[in-house]
């Protein structure tokens, strides 16, 4: 009974159920669900929406940029059908500075390119704070109890 109490007062406290960090397959590496099915797996399990952060990579732009898209633009049209918002997200690392992952909520997909090459062009995190995130951006780090991380970012 005091179960059922507490799981009341949870969902009135907090009405709404996000997911925001999922990964899709092919788009991420350590995806191993088609955007389809991610989308629907979290609709069943009562989630209102869900963020697709999938990881930047370094493959030839054009390959990359069409993946990141595609899997965004199906996650997107599953969750149309289901009655779900799916938002645009990333999890950005800068390779040539350090092991740290960042989930990037707030951009366009039109600005997709120009976050690659700052991502993968050797750029560090503070040229990418000072040159490209706007206030209505986001930037969080994804893992911070990770050994040797830092805590957080914004």
């Amino acid at each position: 009974m005091i179960k059922d109490e507490l799981k009341d007062q949870i969902k009135k406290a907090y009405p709404y159920r996000l997911e925001l960090h999922a990964h899709t397959s092919p788009a991420s590496r350590c995806g191993e669900v088609k955007p389809e099915d991610v989308v629907t797996i979290f609709h069943n399990a009562g989630y209102d929406g869900i963020a697709i952060t999938n990881h930047f990579f370094e493959k030839p732009q054009k390959d990359f940029l069409d993946i990141y898209r595609d899997d965004f633009f199906r996650a997107r049209e599953t969750g149309e059908k289901l009655g779900m918002k799916v938002y645009l997200g990333a999890e950005l690392r800068f390779l040539h500075e350090n092991d740290n992952d960042y989930l990037f909520y707030g951009f366009d997909i039109s600005q997709l390119e120009e976050m690659y090459s700052y991502v993968t062009g050797g750029g560090t995190l503070e040229n990418f704070v000072k040159n490209f995130k706007t206030d209505g951006m986001f930037l969080l780090q994804a893992h911070p109890f990770r050994d040797n991380m830092i805590t957080g970012y914004e």
